[in-house]
């Protein structure tokens, strides 16, 4: 499978910021960010395709892939005074480990139990392998990284990965069915241990677009609804969604999440994203539909997808919008982050910049508000806490930067 090149990096974070001057307003939104972003993790060579996530005790933690020999390839910094400064990596993943990730496909964070739970693919003599590391001490140190799948060269992209208290649940591209009508399988597995070990590979369809990676989410009764691109006969590839009821053991057949009928001869490399507020599971990918309304769609489901309410287009006009993040505080209310250009700028043909969206748990949805950036910026996630402050992370300019702001009306 010919897999995307590693793009250019930077990471955002947005964060309560105080002093007259050094905030700034985002256009059409009242959300207020650092006027320029902040190089961070510089000592980590070649660092890429960050994650960033809030842990219970309000610690930042920034996942990131690098390069050798700055020791293990996937590491975890985590700072303590709210993204001003960062600790030394703590590893992750081995230190000779040949770890493929490149935007789509890169290491996954969630918070366990005990501590931040990692999900990554590594390729190793003419195979590829689903690993999974978890810390039981807060991000201080990971054990032994396991393997996930249970076949040999089964794993196309790492998928994703959510936790429910200490049973964790992954899903990924696996390639094990071969099929050969140009899509692939999705797989899951379930560990009970917080990590450590991982139960039987369960199948969830085979039909899936092949460089599109996977999402979870787990609702409050416990269910787990997995979302990917689905490949239609005519090759439309539009999303599905299928749900376990019984921990992951079983799958629904799929239910198809929305008919944009986007005909296309190939993978988008494009993969949906998932988020929970309350009972209410919100979704939201990228799709060209018809041509007509191009852009990051979002829609929600109050019956665990079996239907859906008619997507709307969170991207507004703006062009190009690609790779959706999704994230749901404590509070359940919701940011959306993508990258996309606007067409009022330089004939639309500007740099890449973040944009981002507020979401309420009504579906109510703000204006798209462009965070200051200096470089093109690709693969964009969020975090958010329930006082308004947000932390966004991207690649861009061959390092990890790092942007913080704020919603009081958040």
């Amino acid at each position: 499978m010919k897999k995307p090149l590693i793009p250019a990096l930077v990471v955002v974070a947005v964060a309560a910021i105080a002093g007259a001057g050094f905030l700034m307003k985002g256009q059409h939104s009242p959300l207020q960010w650092e006027m320029k972003p902040r190089a961070v993790l510089q000592e980590f060579t070649q660092a890429h395709d960050p994650k960033i996530s809030i842990a219970p005790s309000g610690d930042i933690l920034l996942l990131a892939a690098g390069q050798k020999p700055q020791g293990a390839p996937v590491q975890l910094f985590v700072s303590r005074d709210g993204g001003d400064t960062f600790g030394d990596g703590v590893p992750v993943s081995a230190a000779d480990a040949r770890v493929d990730s490149h935007g789509e496909n890169s290491p996954i964070l969630v918070n366990g139990t005990r501590g931040p739970v990692v999900l990554w693919d590594q390729t190793g003599e003419g195979d590829s392998q689903i690993m999974c590391a978890h810390s039981m001490d807060d991000g201080g140190s990971f054990a032994e990284p396991v393997k996930v799948n249970d076949s040999k060269n089964a794993s196309a992209y790492a998928g994703d990965l959510v936790a429910n208290g200490k049973v964790l649940f992954a899903a990924w591209l696996d390639s094990r069915d071969r099929a050969h009508n140009g899509t692939t399988s999705i797989y899951s597995a379930r560990s009970q241990d917080g990590g450590a070990t991982w139960q039987k590979n369960v199948r969830v369809t085979q039909n899936a677009c092949p460089c599109c990676r996977p999402n979870l989410a787990v609702l409050p009764n416990g269910h787990v609804v997995a979302m990917w691109r689905n490949v239609f006969p005519g090759q439309i590839r539009d999303m599905s969604c299928a749900v376990s009821a019984d921990g992951g053991q079983s799958w629904s057949e799929p239910r198809r999440v929305a008919e944009d009928n986007w005909h296309i001869l190939g993978c988008p490399v494009s993969g949906p994203h998932l988020a929970v507020s309350g009972k209410r599971l919100f979704a939201t990918w990228y799709s060209q539909g018809t041509g007509k309304d191009p852009g990051i769609r979002l829609s929600w489901s109050d019956d665990e997808g079996a239907t859906w309410h008619k997507p709307v287009i969170a991207s507004h006009t703006l062009q190009d919008a690609m790779q959706p993040y999704l994230y749901a505080n404590a509070g359940g209310n919701l940011a959306l982050v993508f990258r996309a250009r606007d067409p009022r700028q330089k004939d639309s043909w500007n740099q890449l910049r973040t944009y981002l969206v507020t979401v309420k748990p009504d579906g109510h949805i703000s204006q798209p508000s462009q965070l200051p950036a200096q470089n093109t910026v690709a693969y964009p996630n969020v975090a958010a806490d329930t006082t308004g402050r947000f932390w966004v992370a991207w690649n861009g300019n061959h390092t990890v930067q790092l942007l913080r702001g704020r919603n009081e009306a958040f």
